[in-house]
């Protein structure tokens, strides 16, 4: 309640829109959604991204953009927008604003389970529903290695990219590492960095579970839980 008050009387004009006092549907119909994101569209409105399950093989990662009425925005589907159609699943998805009003959003992608267990993708989503330019049709590939990739996390970079960090199985489940990558605003890899990703600890034992945030100053701070004593710390 004191978050709804508080949001009417920063914006009066809402009390007239479409939010409801037990919240506004986003999306209905056949099939299951869960696994909620959201996020600021920086123009008092939010983008909610989720999971959904529906007469197909597997999960889709879909987003959805409502403005600060509650009302869907302009020129987005009712069912809201499937950002990754691939066959198989794209699960655990992250979202974060890209700085110009647009989205960032990443999942681990299962479409090449033949061969690895989990890989990192990455697409950029601008306000208006649409592929930002020059971004891959087929999705961005942070992490495509042999090996599973997953819990991706996200942030800023303040200059319209983003950092991506994950845990990594490449060397195998015993060596789990946390893993970064910095990606521009035209979808490529910042120069200077590894293709494959920053190995963020080079210490003994395992780095998992990474959380990621915004420095400021154009990088980020990384924590993760680390067992280089031989336990948990």
């Amino acid at each position: 309640l004191a978050l709804c008050i508080g949001l009417l009387a920063a914006h009066p004009e809402i009390s007239a829109g479409a939010w409801l006092p037990d919240g506004v549907l986003v999306v209905d119909g056949p099939g299951l959604r869960d696994v909620p994101s959201i996020s600021t569209d920086s123009a008092g409105g939010a983008y909610i991204g989720w999971r959904h399950y529906g007469s197909g093989a597997g999960a889709d990662v879909y987003l959805q953009r409502l403005t600060a009425a509650g009302n869907i925005a302009t020129g987005w589907p009712i069912i809201g927008l499937a950002v990754c159609g691939a066959a198989e699943d794209q699960l655990d998805h992250l979202i974060t604003p890209d700085g110009s009003g647009g989205i960032y959003v990443a999942w681990v992608d299962y479409r090449d389970r033949a061969i690895n267990d989990g890989d990192i993708y990455l697409q950029r989503v601008l306000a208006d529903g649409s592929t930002a330019p020059g971004w891959p049709v087929n999705w961005l590939a942070v992490s495509a290695l042999t090996g599973l990739q997953w819990f991706p996390v996200l942030a800023p970079d303040g200059a319209g990219g983003v950092f991506v960090a994950w845990e990594d199985w490449r060397a195998g489940q015993p060596s789990r590492a946390v893993y970064l990558q910095h990606i521009t605003s035209s979808g490529l890899i910042a120069a200077g960095w590894p293709l494959n990703g920053l190995h963020v600890a080079v210490a003994p034992g395992q780095q998992v579970f990474p959380s990621i945030v915004s420095d400021g100053s154009g990088g980020v701070f990384l924590s993760w839980i680390d067992t280089r004593n031989g336990a948990t710390s």
